[in-house]
This record gives C-alpha cells, sequence and structure tokens, in this order.
C-alpha cells in the first residue's frame, strides 16, 4: 500500500508517511521508486515539494540501502537551496543527505560539513551545521569545530553545540576556549563550555572555575542545568563539592536546584 501512494498520490502529507513506512522496509528494491519520486520533485519543486520535505524523506528511506550509483542523488541534495521570501527551505534535506553520505562517502560527508559550518543560509533550527558538528566530531576531525569554537560570535546556538563536542580535544586547547567563552553572557555557549568540560576526561583540571562558577552567577537556568550534569557525571570529586555548597547555600532557588540534583546522586 506504500508503494501505491508514493506512485499516486499528490498529497504531500500522505506522500510524506507513505515514504516514513517505506524506510523501515530497508529494501534496495525499492531504489528505483526512491529515485524517481526523488526527480519529480526536482522537477517541479514549487508543486510538489516547496520545502523540501519529501526530498528529505527520500534521502532517509535511501539511507538504509544507500548505494554507491546514489551518491549523484546526494550530491545535488547538499547543494539544494530553495528560498521563499527571506527563508531558505530545503535545511532538513541537506542535513538527511549528509548523514546519508556520511555512510556512503565519509571523506566528502566531512567536506560538506565543514562547508555547513560556515554556511550563510543555516537555518532558524541550526540545520544543517549541527548535523555537520555532530558528523564532525565523530570522525574525529577536531580541526575546524576548534576554529569555530574559537571564533564564532554570532550565533550561540552552534558555538554551543561546537563547544560540547570537543571533549576529546587537548586540554591545553580547551584552556583557550575556556580563557575565551568562560565569561559569555549567552547562555547557550555556556551550556556548551560546562559541557565540554565536564565531558572531558581530564576534567579535574577546571574543578575550581566550575565551582567558582556555581557559587558567583546568578543565571538560575544554566545554574540548574550544570549542577545536574555534575550529578550525571558521577565525578568522586565534584558531587561531595555539591553537598558542601548545599550545606551552605543561602540562596532558596539555588538550595532547591542543588537538593532536586543530589536526590540522584
Amino acid at each position: 500500500m506504500a508503494i501505491d501512494l508514493v506512485e499516486r498520490s499528490r498529497d504531500l502529507e500522505v506522500l510524506r508517511a507513505a515514504l516514513v513506512v517505506l524506510a523501515d522496509e530497508r529494501d534496495p528494491a525499492l531504489r528505483p521508486l526512491l529515485h524517481r519520486t526523488y526527480a519529480q520533485c526536482e522537477v517541479s519543486p514549487a508543486k510538489r515539494d516547496s520545502s523540501g520535505f519529501i526530498r528529505a524523506e527520500v534521502v532517509r528511506a535511501l539511507h538504509p540501502i544507500i548505494h554507491v550509483d546514489d551518491e549523484p542523488l546526494l550530491l545535488r541534495a547538499l547543494t539544494t537551496y530553495q528560498k521563499q521570501g527571506m527563508y531558505e527551505l530545503c535545511a532538513e534535506l541537506r542535513a538527511a543527505a549528509l548523514r546519508a553520505m556520511n555512510d556512503l562517502d565519509p571523506d566528502t560527508a566531512a567536506l560538506f560539513a565543514a562547508r555547513f559550518l560556515h554556511d550563510p543560509l543555516t537555518s532558524f533550527s541550526g540545520e544543517p551545521a549541527i548535523t555537520a558538528i555532530r558528523l564532525l566530531a565523530a570522525q574525529q576531525r577536531l580541526e575546524p569545530l576548534f576554529a569555530l569554537a574559537s571564533w564564532e560570535e554570532r550565533n550561540g546556538q552552534l558555538l554551543g553545540e561546537a563547544l560540547r563536542n570537543l571533549v576529546d580535544l587537548r586540554a591545553d586547547l580547551v584552556d583557550l576556549l575556556v580563557e575565551r567563552h568562560h565569561d559569555s553572557d549567552d547562555e547557550q555557549v555556556t551550556v556548551g563550555l560546562f559541557d565540554l568540560l565536564l565531558g572531558h576526561r581530564e576534567r579535574e583540571r577546571w574543578h575550581d572555575l566550575i565551582l567558582r562558577y556555581l557559587v558567583t552567577t546568578d543565571n538560575l537556568d544554566v545554574y540548574g542545568i550544570v549542577v545536574t550534569s555534575i550529578v550525571a557525571s558521577r565525578d568522586e570529586h565534584l558531587i561531595p563539592s555539591l553537598r558542601a555548597l548545599a550545606a551552605d547555600e543561602r540562596d532558596a532557588t539555588k538550595r532547591t536546584l542543588l537538593d532536586h540534583a543530589l536526590e540522584l546522586a
């Protein structure tokens, strides 16, 4: 039934749902149908796929059965942009194509990931740059992430994501990022930085900085995230320090956040 709907339906929501079903089939015999569907959307994107969602679902359906013959389609998807007014609509398509390309040709995927880090048409969701950051980190290609984390100033979402994905960076280079971002006013950057410090194998190096932040900050949202992350880290030195902070804390909200976090310790 899903195959019939993909072949015949012109209802985009129905078509999208049918493609999700086909993705679960993981059947290489579906590849010609998926390629035809993608090509039909390309011929008339405004009519058949105005936001790129259908092509993104086609790519997701191809991903589990990806084959070298799919590379031209993926390359087209990675370079597809479609604007409506001031908005670019195909970020989800490029992100899906990047994930699929990573399974087919990791080197090409890494090149496009580096390209997307500085794409001026990155969507409000952060895609495909968020996917690009995670892909580069998984491949241990830290150089472009270190550059982004060192100098990015305009997009706190991407900067925070780059920071939290640098847990395998040398500790002395992490120090450079701490120096640059420890007093940031952007919550996304601060959370990303503490995710980096708490996820790093040498996090003891920054214990004093982490505790000093907890004592001095008045940002209760970030405070709650950091104390919860400390408990989740199971750090045998930081958790006793949190208990000591809780015993002396006079701010009622901070004390409540500490108590809730420590319930999980």
